[in-house]
């Protein structure tokens, strides 16, 4: 067990399982006086099998004579003297016949004949060769390969002076042969180990390197220096160059390998692949930290982007972390090392799955603080100025990488202090001991895992435990965990990992809890209102069954404010003996002895509008969380203090808008009262803080996802996990405890992004609830972080803004009451309250906003605009707005310079009594011979059937027919569902939940087209049209068929070009301009490529490791020329279509509530549901040469330097 490092606690034997399988035996061998803790471990894990445990004492001499005889046979050698050991022999077989007895050296101690035979070495193969070549070996991270030792001596002037001239070398390199000898004469001490994905020659015991250590590492020569020389080996330093020499300065070659940072292999079939350095990127940190050579290990190593990529991609995140420890260990108060060291705990999830993210997971959280890293003179230092150069790096990637323009991801400097990662599946459930210092965590992989939370580290493993754990605990002082899952609770012993106890006779889920103090587990069955308790320390035997009823001790009947019918709440722990129990949507809650069944305490919210959503308890205080049934927005949620002693109501703790109580929980000291707030709309969740002295409230950190909180005893270490993921956030709030609390805002985000068709460089952003608009500069690096324009007050929340260019047209249904939101109109407007009546419903006003200019243009006269949703006004030019009619069925074309209807159009269809029932029988007709067959009938019926009943027959299929022809027809009477406008704003497409799609050119006013499918409701759900609408590519479904469609047709002909059978699932599609490509994702993380006009043109892609396809929630946008796409689908991602590979993966931490593309496909610009700000991501790296020149500022902007940093 000498070659086991422990990291992760590996000699503890966490992972060996207590029993094996079937016929399989391990051996385990170590040494107690070397600090070995594996004995210790192994005595716990198996204690009571003594015979199992064998120690090995000192060989007895008559058995050491038998072996050495043996031994010195095989090699045809004698000794005249008795000293006989394992290591002796090695160095005895050595000696020859004519040795002298006087130089018989052998020594009683393993390290000490190492040492002897040291020295042989030295004066068999001479003294310089053999200090520095094993001085090599001792000092490297993981050994060295031979041909590393080679050129390693050949770089080392100290033996190449020698060798150079005792051999007379024409060339400055050490011959192999001089190596082959000594490695053949340092068999017995050395072996070969893969390390790194090679063999490396290692010592083969620990004694062995302790004795080269001292003699090579401390007494002759320095470490470091050894340690300088194997750094810059592994830099490549030498490589290609001349090294200067004592006698030459200008050097000569020493024809050393090259250390560049990946390789390519050409594989057999003709493909290449990325081969990582990896004896490089390991060795590297260790010899420059073990030379003193610390900026060297900032610039090559940890603060270099190329070389953290190439370590991530070739090791992984978790040696990323072993390097950066070891540098914080030797510099602990580095900013930049610490930065990036929380950068990557922020990251780790992301990185795991695609290391090559990293470009865009370190600038989408660091760009804007080191963006602001500015000194204020120019004496001043940089805050982080290794972190400078590793910015603009990243935007010269050697990989293709999303490079955004503002931090957009969550950035360091919060509370977070580590990520734990051991789980391979989703996380179920977390908890804490009793004294807060450790972990438990259930997961969907089968196993609960317990956590130093000090370390970080996973020290115990429980295999088997099921995959539908839902709450788990622990008790007993820390020697049991509690499990609950679906119909029962389990009782697990931490020690011997076996299950001790089960409570299967549940019939619905148990939520439980601990009384710490009696050792009670306490079962309350959600669906019957019973509590049961039982006796943790004994038997497991039942205490006591009751209802859980509000009734006080000799009361008959229960208080009417319980509902069996409601959710149950508990308190995860017990005041002494009493559980605090409620009922969601009630406004009290009371305490219930847990051995008698009796009601102690009623405790009754401080308002009757309360509605309880977490319960909590402390030693001297009972909490209870609560919403208000009826909201009211300064308070919408609120904590109530009860006394434990008496049950008391002691103080409200109020919360803020953006509370959403869910778990409730109160620290050991009852100081601080702590719950998970999670917001749905943005995907993220903060964890809230009240003071429960002061009634202080923070919110201290955010972080993605639905989290839950695995409970309470000290705010150094709060442990978290999040719906969805398979590993733990770790979190020290107690400095973040003491800072002045951050006002609390409004969550604001992006509802909407219009790029301008005029002016590309410009993206404009409407927020949310109509707050306010925003102008951004997407192409100048300099401005991208800010919007150049920001207009607040702008509109109502009930007005409608639709934007083109620079204008933004304000629909607003103001009709003269005093509407104080819309003053502002009304200061621009005095003369709009003047004879203006009408129904607030109807957009009676209209205003024209110049965002270049900064105000109002005008107001439109007389206008009388009909509602409809917001994404379906359309400015068609800037005088012409596009709506819908009241009853959907045309489409309205309003002028914005009178104000009134320039034109309509509208579906023409012939009507039914244009037709005649001649003209409808022969259509039914048609369509009868069509469909073929309609009646279930045999052949044998068929000729069988009688010309009277075939002729009733027909008569009936040709009733049915028409019946279903009339309904179509009905069909076409329908409104407008969903409508599409290509890109040139000259036709729309329309459906109307009906068997048939519209076709209207906008140019002509008129319906030119009806797609009809007799068999197939067709809808625009998931839909894409090419830009100057000539075709559309959509979704069916053939309802006789039973079978799923992609088709595409041709809307200037109506009729069907293609289509694709059997594609179910589709959850998004895009369409090139020319339709010669189609690009749709599957909700099995699929893509397919269709070239609809080429044979075999069908392509299956299979998704990366998160990609996740939802219906409704995803985005295809094929670039110009069809060869690149861009996929909004969890991630975003862009794609090579031609190869049909991945090029970049961008992973954000919440949602993306609106996306458009810029720059004519070279910039993606996004918003997200918790921000104002616009995002634009860029495709970087080292082939490009930046984004090609379009439009001009135009909005004012300060005209800077063109750099690839800024451009």
């Amino acid at each position: 067990m000498s070659y086991i490092v422990d990291e992760h606690d590996a000699r503890k034997l966490p992972w060996m399982p207590k029993e094996l399988p079937p016929h399989v035996k391990v051996i385990f061998s170590c040494q107690p006086e070397e600090k070995m803790i594996v004995l210790e471990a192994a005595k716990k894990l198996w204690g009571k099998m003594e015979k199992n445990f064998l120690e090995v004492g000192k060989l007895p001499a008559e058995d050491a004579a038998v072996i050495m005889s043996h031994w010195l046979s095989s090699a045809n050698r004698t000794l005249t003297d008795d000293q006989y050991n394992t290591t002796a022999f090695h160095e005895a077989i050595q000696w020859s016949s004519y040795l002298l007895p006087e130089n018989y050296k052998l020594a009683s101690a393993v390290k000490r004949v190492a040492t002897v035979a040291f020295a042989r070495l030295e004066k068999d193969h001479g003294e310089p060769l053999v200090r520095r070549a094993l001085g090599y070996i001792t000092a490297s991270r993981k050994g060295v390969t031979f041909n590393e030792l080679e050129d390693l001596i050949s770089l080392d002037d100290m033996v190449m002076e020698e060798l150079c001239v005792q051999y007379k070398l024409e060339i400055r390199r050490c011959p192999p042969a001089l190596l082959i000898r000594l490695r053949q004469d340092l068999k017995s001490y050395v072996t070969e180990l893969a390390a790194d994905g090679l063999k490396t020659i290692q010592w083969s015991h620990t004694q062995y390197h302790e004795a080269a250590a001292e003699r090579y590492l401390l007494q002759r020569d320095r470490a470091p220096s050894y340690h300088k020389a194997m750094a810059e080996y592994f830099t490549g330093m030498w490589s290609g160059k001349n090294k200067p020499t004592p006698n030459n300065e200008d050097g000569v070659p020493r024809y050393v390998a090259s250390q560049n940072l990946t390789y390519e292999l050409e594989k057999e079939d003709g493909t290449t692949s990325i081969v990582y350095n990896k004896r490089a990127l390991n060795e590297l940190p260790y010899h420059f930290i073990n030379s003193n050579q610390f900026d060297m290990l900032k610039s090559e190593c940890l603060c270099n982007y190329e070389w953290l990529l190439a370590k991530l991609c070739g090791s992984g995140i978790r040696t990323i972390f072993d390097d950066f420890y070891l540098a914080i260990s030797i510099e602990p108060k580095d900013k930049d090392l610490n930065i990036l060291l929380e950068t990557f705990q922020l990251s780790r999830v992301v990185l795991e799955k695609d290391p090559k993210q990293l470009g865009s997971q370190l600038s989408g959280r660091l760009r804007s603080l080191i963006m602001k890293d500015v000194p204020v003179t120019s004496a001043d230092p940089k805050v982080y100025p290794a972190c400078h150069p590793l910015m603009a790096q990243i935007s010269r990637s050697s990989i293709p990488t999303f490079y955004p323009s503002i931090t957009c991801l969550t950035p360091p400097g919060g509370a977070l202090s580590d990520i734990l990662v051991g789980h391979t599946a989703e996380i179920t459930a977390i908890g804490l001991t009793s004294e807060g210092m450790r972990g438990v965590s259930s997961s969907l992989d089968n196993t609960i895992k317990m956590w130093d939370l000090r370390s970080g580290k996973v020290t115990k493993t429980i295999p088997g435990v099921g995959k539908d754990v839902l709450q788990i605990l622990v008790a007993l002082e820390n020697k049991v965990i509690v499990t609950s899952e679906t119909s029962c609770v389990r009782v697990w012993d931490i020690n011997t990992s076996q299950c001790l106890f089960s409570f299967s006779e549940f019939d619905d889920y148990a939520k439980i809890a601990i009384s710490q103090n009696t050792k009670v587990l306490v079962c309350c069955l959600i669906g019957v209102n019973t509590m049961r308790s039982y006796n943790l320390e004994s038997d497991f035997s039942m205490i006591k069954e009751c209802q859980l009823e509000n009734k006080k001790e000799g009361e008959e009947k229960a208080e009417s404010v319980i509902n069996k019918d409601k959710t149950l709440l508990i308190s995860e722990t017990t005041f002494g003996d009493q559980l605090l129990v409620a009922y969601q949507d009630e406004a009290s809650a009371f305490t219930q002895n847990i051995k008698t069944g009796a009601v102690v305490y009623t405790l009754n919210c401080s308002t009757e509008s309360a509605r309880i959503t977490a319960l909590a308890i402390s030693g001297e205080y009972f909490a209870a969380g609560y919403q208000f049934k009826y909201l009211k927005r300064e308070m919408p949620y609120a904590v109530d203090i009860f006394s434990t002693s008496g049950g008391a109501f002691v103080r409200t703790l109020r919360g803020c808008d953006e509370d959403n109580i869910e778990r409730l929980f109160i620290n050991n000291t009852g100081s601080h009262c702590l719950c998970s707030s999670t917001s749905h709309h943005t995907w993220s969740s903060d964890l809230a803080v009240w003071n429960m002295e002061t009634e202080e409230h923070k919110h201290l950190a955010s972080h993605a996802g639905v989290a839950h909180i695995a409970g309470l005893v000290t705010l150094q270490y709060v442990l978290t996990s999040s719906k969805g993921e398979s590993t733990l956030r770790l979190w020290n709030l107690s400095g973040s405890i003491i800072k002045p609390a951050p006002k609390m805002k409004q969550s604001v985000g992006v509802f909407d992004l219009v790029a301008m068709k005029d002016y590309p460089r410009y993206v404009v952003a409407s927020a949310t609830d109509n707050g306010p608009l925003a102008v951004w500069n997407v192409a100048k690096g300099k401005t991208s972080g800010t919007a150049v324009r920001i207009e607040h007050g702008l509109v109502d929340p009930t007005d409608i803004v639709v934007i083109r260019n620079t204008k933004a047209v304000i629909l607003g249904r103001f009709s003269g009451e005093n509407n104080p939101s819309q003053n502002h109109l009304r200061r621009s407007f005095p003369e709009a309250d003047k004879g203006i009546t009408g129904s607030s419903n109807i957009y009676q006003s209209v205003y024209i906003y110049d965002l270049r200019a900064k105000r109002f243009e005008r107001k439109v006269p007389a206008v009388y605009i009909i509602p409809s949703r917001a994404h379906e006004f359309k400015l068609l030019n800037d005088d012409l707005l596009m709506g819908l009619s009241e009853n959907r069925n045309q489409i309205y074309i309003w002028s914005l310079s009178t104000g009134t209807i320039a034109y309509r159009i509208k579906p023409t269809f012939q009507s039914k009594s244009d037709m005649t029932a001649n003209h409808l029988n022969q259509e039914a007709s048609v369509h009868m011979k069509k469909r073929q067959y309609t009646a279930k009938m045999t052949p044998w019926d068929r000729r069988t059937e009688s010309s009277e009943k075939r002729q009733k027959r027909r008569e009936l299929q040709l009733e049915e027919e028409l019946k279903e022809m009339e309904e179509k027809r009905k069909e076409r009477e329908n409104g407008v569902e969903q409508f599409i406008l290509s890109g040139d704003e000259k036709v729309v497409v329309a459906s109307f939940f009906s068997h048939h799609l519209c076709v209207f050119d906008m140019e002509k006013k008129d319906h030119v087209q009806t797609l009809e499918n007799d068999n197939s409701l067709l809808h625009l759900y998931v839909a894409a049209l090419t830009y100057d609408g000539s075709f559309l590519v959509h979704t069916n479904y053939d309802e006789d068929d039973k079978v799923s469609y992609v088709t595409l047709w041709d809307c200037f002909e109506g009729t069907v070009r293609k289509r694709l059978k059997n594609e179910k699932d589709v959850c998004a599609i895009g369409i090139s301009d020319d339709a010669q490509r189609v690009l749709f994702g599957k909700g099995n993380c699929e893509l397919r490529i269709w070239e609809p006009f080429k044979k075999s043109s069908l392509r299956k892609i299979h998704g990366y490791q998160g990609m996740n396809f939802q219906f409704g929630m995803n985005k295809i946008f094929i670039l110009k020329g069809g060869s690149k796409a861009i996929i909004y689908a969890g991630d975003i991602s862009m794609w090579d279509l031609d190869k049909g590979v991945v090029l970049a993966v961008y992973t954000p931490d919440t949602r993306i509530s609106a996306m458009t593309v810029a720059m004519d496909g070279q910039l993606l610009c996004f918003g997200l549901k918790d921000s104002l700000s616009v995002v634009s991501l860029r495709l970087v790296d080292n082939s490009r040469d930046g984004m090609d020149d379009m439009g001009e500022n135009i909005m004012g902007e300060k005209i800077e330097s063109d750099s690839s940093d800024e451009e």
